[in-house]
């Protein structure tokens, strides 16, 4: 059974979410953070929410670039490889973009909203 492409998008999401969280309490460990010191833990918050920020602006900029046909030439290469295309290679393209459709902005604003979310962290664990 094929996953739908929203299921697919929520699971790399709730992936990333995830691995940032254990990132974050990896960092609380080897740091040996007392939980009363509380800008540190502000500035541990920042750091862990910029780099699922980074994580999700890299994903959606992939995104965008395959949409815009950046990856063409090697999906290409791997269908000729695997033997799923007969036709040349403008032929390919236009099919394959033929059945694309537009690509989800999801992880682009979630990725913004966190980074904005570091920043602010970070500016307020300086203050403090």
């Amino acid at each position: 059974m094929k996953a739908s492409v929203k299921t697919v998008i929520i699971k790399q999401a709730l992936f990333l979410i995830t691995a940032s969280f254990i990132a974050f309490i990896a960092a609380l460990y080897e740091k040996r953070v007392i939980p009363s010191e509380e800008a540190t833990i502000r500035r541990l918050c920042s750091d862990a929410s910029f780099v699922v920020a980074v994580l999700f602006l890299s994903a959606g900029l992939l995104l965008f670039i395959n949409h815009w046909g950046g990856f063409d030439s090697f999906s290409y290469a791997i269908a000729k490889l695997r033997h799923k295309t007969k036709g040349s290679y403008f032929d390919y393209i236009k099919e394959y973009h033929a059945a694309k459709k537009a690509p989800s902005v999801l992880f682009l604003t979630t990725g913004v909203v966190m980074l904005v979310v570091a920043i602010c962290m970070g500016i307020f664990s300086m203050t403090i």
